[in-house]
């Protein structure tokens, strides 16, 4: 299978996940065909970080990698908010525009100015270049909140792009260190970790998989280069996630067999339709549930 497939099989199951749930939310049906859908869309995410890894591997530009995933993060973040907020299915009549911070806001936007005034003086070289605004843009929008007329437009969850976007920055972080520990930059290097500690501190615990995200991501960074050991890890990974559940566990397992069949090849460029489909589906899902609730 190559990357294209794999990417179709995580869009698929993804959105079959994301059905179930959003009908769950707007229309209170809690049927097991509806969980069947869930435990489908277990198979999602470890092909993602899969993908995720084997990407951080093969690209010849890991600044814009990372800068397109707090893209979308940003961009997602709208719309994760409207079809993932159960209080939007509910909202009753107007209540005007209420924009405020989380709970832990303080401690969130000290940590993550830290983060990118030293992604500033050291991925950055002192040069505002485009791709940084898209980072300073998703991360302090991550702790606010904002109502409008009852709707939730930005939550307090925040996407699965933040989690896939602080797990890149922290793994390649991990990789600096290990490639260049001798390197006359070492001063650059730790801030740079250091930078990426108060990012997994201040983001992952409101983003979704969160820190459990990154231990998948992590631990198959640290297998990229035995395909046996990274199916060991996703299926130890699954087993620790879901084995309260027959089904849900099923499903996370049955990730490892597309992930078994890869065979290292591209096929067709999707990159596009692989990032815009999750914001786009999750607006589409708002509003059909907004129409069936």
């Amino acid at each position: 299978m190559s990357v294209s497939i794999l990417k179709l099989i995580a869009v698929l199951s993804m959105v079959t996940d994301h059905v179930s749930y959003v009908l769950t939310l707007a229309v209170g049906m809690n049927t097991s065909f509806l969980f069947s859908m869930r435990a489908v869309g277990r198979i999602a995410f470890p092909i993602y970080a899969f993908l995720l890894v084997n990407g951080f591997d093969r690209t010849k530009n890991k600044k814009a990698y990372l800068e397109r995933l707090f893209l979308f993060a940003l961009i997602s973040q709208i719309p994760f908010s409207l079809a993932f907020t159960p209080a939007n299915y509910s909202a009753a009549g107007l209540e005007g525009i209420r924009i405020y911070l989380n709970s832990e806001w303080f401690a969130e936007t000290a940590g993550l100015a830290f983060a990118l005034v030293v992604f500033f003086f050291t991925l950055y070289k002192r040069t505002a270049q485009k791709g940084f605004w898209y980072i300073l843009l998703s991360l302090f929008a991550a702790p606010v909140c904002v109502v409008l007329g009852g709707i939730y437009v930005l939550g307090e969850q925040l996407n699965v792009f933040y989690t896939l976007a602080v797990s890149f920055a922290a793994i390649w972080a991990a990789d600096m260190l290990i490639r260049e520990r001798n390197s006359s930059s070492r001063t650059e290097l730790w801030l740079t970790a250091a930078a990426c500690i108060a990012l997994v501190l201040c983001v992952l615990p409101r983003s979704d998989y969160g820190f459990k995200g990154l231990l998948l991501i992590g631990a198959l960074y640290l297998a990229k280069d035995k395909r046996i050991f990274q199916l060991i890890v996703t299926a130890a990974w699954a087993m620790w996630m879901y084995g309260y559940s027959h089904a849900l566990l099923i499903g996370a397992l049955a990730a490892c067999i597309p992930l078994a069949l890869y065979n290292g090849k591209l096929g067709k460029k999707m990159k596009t339709l692989f990032y815009l489909i999750y914001p786009l589906h999750l607006t589409a899902l708002f509003f059909i549930g907004l129409a069936l609730g």
